[in-house]
């Protein structure tokens, strides 16, 4: 099993499979990894709320939701954030007045999303996401950056959750890592070699897959690519960490018209 720094993990994640990614990284997905995770670099979050309320991007997703439930007042939906970590992203939606509950399982995060959220409201179940049963169903599922951490089995059912929990007439908004988002690629094959990749098992989604999901569900969807500008600036920074130089990640940015083409994201948009 290649180490993490070894140029046998650099080898791995250029083999010629790179484009299947059957984890290239040799870093085994536990609850410990993430824990470790938000325990050494939860406090040193790069964005504040004042970021998060400028996004471009989740402004994107509020009209998305006021168009879909014909409605300018948000306050009387529900969301739910699955592997939500602090509920960065969330913390825009309870400030349109959505009232969000965040489940996460980490024991660090929660202590973490209470500071972030100051004396915003929100709730917090602390869950395995395979083992939370609840009646409880939800106007609105998101998830950022949850299911391309799981394979088999566990990568469906991860999917499955945003439409077993929705409400009918729902909507689901799930943004996972693009297979051939090159920037990306690159920069998760240059934190890996260099030691730097702390998320464990990540293998990124094609177009086809979330499709196909889609319509096994028989819902409408919609999917675009986006983060360009944001990769690309990723990929600058990168060079600078190695010399213990950090430049200020940004939490989002302007759409791009190579968004289609090497965009790092996709986003699949349910509606049940």
């Amino acid at each position: 099993m290649a180490q993490p720094g070894t140029a046998q993990a650099w080898k791995a994640c250029f083999r010629k499979d790179f484009w299947v990614q059957i984890p290239a990284s040799a870093l085994i997905f536990t609850m410990e990894t993430w824990n470790k995770f938000w325990k050494s670099k939860g406090s040193k979050m790069e964005w504040n709320q004042e970021d998060i309320l400028k996004s471009k991007s989740l402004k994107e997703y509020k009209n998305l939701i006021q168009n879909h439930f014909n409605k300018k007042n948000l306050s009387s939906l529900t969301l739910l954030e699955l592997g939500s970590g602090m509920g960065i992203t969330s913390y825009y939606f309870a400030n349109e007045g959505i009232k969000v509950t965040l489940l996460d399982q980490s024991k660090e995060v929660k202590s973490l999303a209470k500071k972030f959220w100051k004396n915003r409201q929100f709730q917090f179940i602390q869950s395995d996401l395979f083992k939370y049963n609840s009646k409880e169903r939800f106007d609105i599922i998101t998830s950022f950056g949850l299911c391309e951490h799981f394979t088999g089995k566990k990568r469906t059912t991860a999917l499955q959750l945003h439409v077993n929990l929705l409400k009918n007439k729902g909507l689901a908004i799930i943004s996972v890592p693009y297979k051939y988002g090159i920037f990306y690629r690159i920069y998760k094959a240059l934190a890996e070699l260099t030691g730097q990749w702390d998320f464990g098992i990540e293998v990124p989604f094609s177009k086809s897959e979330l499709i196909q999901f889609a319509k096994d569900n028989h819902l409408n969807y919609e999917l675009h690519l986006s983060g360009f500008y944001s990769s690309a600036y990723d990929l600058i920074r990168k060079p600078f960490k190695l010399f213990k130089i950090n430049i200020k990640r940004r939490f989002d940015s302007n759409r791009s018209f190579l968004d289609n083409y090497l965009g790092p994201s996709i986003i699949l948009v349910l509606k049940k």
